[in-house]
């Protein structure tokens, strides 16, 4: 979740308030290794407040037109913060796909992460509890970025293992990102398979443009 208009953003000078806004396009909109928008280009926005560490905001992309709803809406809120030599956060998603039966789910997430020097290393956690007729569902990973000196451009590496949904899915994403001003450009290869099927979606390089104000 969460990916790039031209909006204002507003921070509060005092009292550690800020509101960012979120805009962008993805050749491929994948969450977890899976393509939700049929392997199509997407496009992608949010907003988000934060005050005093606590945070609450709402994000959405385009999605594939298969169902009965062309879009994923989500609705977030948590705490985030610096213990140590650790930063971190928590909190609660909502996600849904309005007029499609069945799509709305929780979900509690955290991610805890540290500065190595070279590169920084965050491990994630999610689970969902079970709904009607769908299974409850855990989800851990790994993410790496490591910044290459000060020219904007970072090497991107992530790895994943799903279980509930999928029967032991893994998903995996390797590329570079290179951010300018309030711009970000990011390549990657991404895939998933899991245990007992193949999974159409296969392994693609994805591109993406997004923008933070």
């Amino acid at each position: 979740m969460i990916s790039l208009s031209s909006c204002s953003a507003w921070a509060g000078p005092d009292d550690g308030s800020d509101v960012a806004v979120t805009l962008g396009v993805t050749s491929d909109y994948r969450f977890r290794g899976i393509s939700l928008s049929e392997r199509r280009p997407a496009l992608q926005g949010g907003v988000e407040a934060e005050h005093g560490g606590w945070f609450v905001g709402s994000w959405a992309s385009t999605i594939s037109e298969d169902g009965r709803s062309s879009v994923e809406v989500d609705v977030y809120g948590g705490q985030r913060g610096v213990s140590g030599a650790f930063s971190y956060s928590a909190g609660i998603y909502a996600y849904s796909q309005p007029g499609e039966p069945g799509s709305r789910y929780v979900e509690l997430q955290a991610r805890a992460g540290r500065d190595l020097g070279l590169a920084t290393l965050e491990v994630e956690a999610a689970y969902a509890p079970a709904r009607t007729a769908t299974p409850g569902n855990i989800y851990a990973g790994i993410n790496i970025n490591a910044p290459i000196d000060r020219s904007g451009l970072s090497v991107l590496a992530h790895g994943g293992l799903e279980q509930g949904l999928f029967d032991r899915k893994l998903d995996w994403e390797l590329g570079a990102e290179w951010t300018r001003g309030s711009l970000k450009l990011r390549g990657s290869v991404v895939g998933a398979e899991e245990r007992r099927r193949r999974l159409r979606d296969g392994t693609r390089v994805v591109l993406s443009l997004a923008g933070e104000w």
